[in-house]
């Protein structure tokens, strides 16, 4: 939990990220990590994909998912471009992807060659895949564990 003391060392965007987060989500695990950094966490609802958490750096918003997957979103959020409009649209964006995860609307897929990570993407439910899968491996998620298609 953030103490009144440290939101008020909050960056702009982070202080965007914990009011939308907290507005939809009750109970929020969150810290300020030792580099500084807000980061929220909700935990794993399948041991395959693993937990999720959020990291806000500076002028970039990061969404991590298990051990193999990150997405960045920084679109809106270039220091010298934003406006508080901006910035409250591009925290959206990064609150209705991990909506998109929480209702498995989004595939997570990895692809692995050995126990390597080749590379991952995320996906629209509906959407097929933009590169073919990986010859060795590649594993689909969903959030709550279900089969991914």
């Amino acid at each position: 939990m953030i103490s009144e003391e440290q939101r008020k060392s909050l960056d702009p965007v982070a202080t965007e990220v914990l009011r939308q987060f907290e507005q939809r989500f009750q109970n929020l695990d969150s810290e300020i990590n030792s580099n500084g950094n807000l980061v929220i966490y909700f935990p794993a609802k399948s041991a395959e994909l693993g937990e999720m958490y959020i990291v806000s750096e500076g002028y970039e918003i990061t969404v991590y998912i298990g051990d193999d997957f990150h997405s960045h979103f920084d679109a809106y959020l270039d220091e010298v471009y934003y406006t508080p409009k901006s910035l409250e649209e591009g925290v959206s964006d990064v609150m209705d992807f991990v909506r998109g995860i929480f209702e498995d609307k989004i595939v997570v897929e990895v692809d692995y060659e050995g126990g390597e990570v080749l590379g991952y993407e995320a996906r629209n439910i509906d959407e097929r895949r933009s590169a073919p899968p990986a010859k060795n491996r590649s594993e689909k998620h969903l959030w709550s564990g279900r089969k991914a298609p």
